[in-house]
């Protein structure tokens, strides 16, 4: 089968062949000081999931490989689901009016899929998606993929000159183009799945709202992959993000979980008749695409009484998911972490002072290996060799610890990081305290150049609806509790951050305003 292929953060949906990368070129021995001391059950509910330690003091972890890979397509996917359950609605587009059953949804897909190969396109050729979220979209990411057709998924904020850049180049943008194949994201959606536990629900509980956008991988890997694989009815709220219309379709079609990102999540919960909502039906979901502060975990587990929330962690490079909490984990586990290794996945935390491997709970630079990594960044060799080195590890650019139990924290992007007179300073350490601050509804911090030092702490803090404070207070708050050279030099109050269409805090234009607000 000729190359297809899958979908990504700056990418495309690439729809590979199912066994481009082999079905057991996964996992290698690993480094050679790490030796198992063996694994040990998770739960009996998830009988094919163990969840493997690190060992040996080392910021090592190999994923357990009792579930199995599969080696299909996502049209062969589809079509099993469709057998199995044709008469069970598979997609709801409410601002499309559309409800569609897995039998309905298979038969459009289909001629589609037909439609595309006669209008003149080829296995091989590459479909630009640019739109919000609709049927359309949903139509084409599994049309496209059933004709061996690459759909290049494109940022519907993308302006024209932007939108030309992509079409003249099988990617979305300056940012590099991410190639999946059909083999990464049905095996990444597979096991979501499987963490998620949706095996084990019954029809009425296999209803999810998902107001992420599809051009992203949390929405066309863990959204729309999840439901083909998986029999989940798929519930579109609106073209794009609103927080009323999530909780409205909540409510109105019973779901049981929903997808978000951080800054959605605060939306959603700040809802001003929020408690008008009847989300009785909810149990779980997922929170991804940025770094969570745990009081926003807690908050989301117990008012919109989704006991089950997993964070997830990943990036489009490998199909996205790599580390995810278990539904049974403990609220601390969830708020502290983003979970554990995903199956068939190698993790080490790296010294990005020594390049060797980093001993537990020391912060590194995270890499991964195994089925879920690119195939590389499209028609880039040198960029996938940066990324990608000859012993297959992907570099995430993230920094991260790793703990004795496996769990791993994300405390920031290297290139986020602030060094503030030779200090080495991680913002999602100082955003988990800041959110501890009673008057505090979110914060992100950044740095901002310094004569003297290179770098200043520069904390961007909204409040909560009526709340007033100083920068003198919240100065006063930190002390005794935080080091003193983490104590941000600079403290605005704003209303708003810099956003991405699919949710996600842009710090570098952060950056860039909180210098010309500060005049530096």
């Amino acid at each position: 089968m000729a190359v297809c292929v899958g979908m990504l953060r700056l990418g495309r949906l690439c729809a590979g062949s199912p066994g481009v990368l082999g079905p057991r070129a996964v996992l290698s021995r690993g480094w050679q000081e790490a030796r198992w001391q063996g694994v040990r059950p998770l739960s009996s509910v998830e009988a094919d999931h163990t969840a493997p330690l690190p060992i040996g003091g080392c910021s090592y972890i190999q994923g357990g490989t009792r579930l199995h890979l599969i080696n299909e397509t996502i049209g062969r996917c589809l079509d099993a689901t469709a057998q199995k359950f044709p008469d069970r609605e598979a997609l709801v587009v409410l601002h499309d009016n559309v409800r569609k059953t897995f039998a309905q949804l298979k038969e459009e897909v289909d001629k589609a899929a037909s439609g595309l190969l006669n209008i003149g396109l080829c296995k091989g050729d590459r479909l630009g998606m640019w739109g919000p979220n609709s049927y359309a979209w949903v139509l084409m990411q599994l049309a496209s993929a059933q004709a061996g057709i690459i759909l290049v998924s494109v940022n519907p904020a993308y302006q024209s000159m932007e939108l030309e850049y992509a079409l003249k180049k099988g990617t979305t943008g300056r940012p590099k183009g991410a190639t999946l194949s059909h083999y990464n994201i049905v095996n990444n959606a597979n096991m979501i799945g499987a963490r998620l536990r949706l095996q084990l629900k019954e029809p009425k509980e296999l209803r999810m709202v998902l107001p992420t956008p599809l051009y992203h991988c949390l929405g066309s890997v863990g959204g729309t992959m999840v439901s083909v694989i998986y029999g989940v009815t798929l519930i579109l709220p609106s073209p794009g993000f609103d927080g009323k219309k999530a909780l409205e379709a909540i409510s109105r079609e019973r779901s049981s979980f929903l997808y978000g990102t951080p800054t959605m999540f605060v939306d959603i919960l700040n809802q001003p008749d929020f408690s008008s909502y009847d989300i009785s039906t909810m149990c779980g979901g997922v929170i991804a695409g940025s770094p969570a502060p745990p009081e926003l975990i807690r908050a989301i587990i117990n008012k919109l009484n989704m006991k089950e929330l997993v964070v997830a962690y990943g990036t489009t490079e490998n199909s996205p998911v790599t580390f995810m909490n278990f539904a049974e984990d403990t609220v601390e586990q969830k708020a502290e972490s983003v979970g554990r290794v995903m199956p068939h996945t190698e993790a080490q935390i790296v010294s990005t002072e020594t390049g060797t491997l980093t001993k537990l709970n020391t912060p590194g630079e995270l890499w991964i290996r195994g089925y879920c990594v690119m195939l590389g960044y499209w028609g880039d060799p040198q960029k996938t060799e940066e990324a990608v080195g000859q012993d297959k590890w992907y570099r995430t650019g993230d920094i991260a610890t790793m703990n004795e139990q496996g769990f791993c924290k994300i405390v920031g992007r290297s290139k986020d990081m602030i060094i503030r007179g030779g200090e080495n300073i991680y913002p999602a350490e100082l955003e988990d305290f800041f959110h501890t601050h009673p008057q505090v509804q979110e914060v992100q911090v950044v740095g901002v150049k310094d004569k003297r030092l290179g770098e200043e702490i520069c904390a961007c803090i909204r409040l909560k609806k009526g709340e007033k404070t100083t920068p003198e207070e919240i100065r006063a708050f930190c002390k005794g509790k935080i080091a003193h050279f983490k104590i941000p030099r600079y403290i605005v109050f704003v209303t708003e951050y810099p956003l991405t269409v699919s949710g996600k805090i842009q710090k570098f234009k952060l950056r860039e305003q909180m210098e010309q607000h500060l005049n530096l």
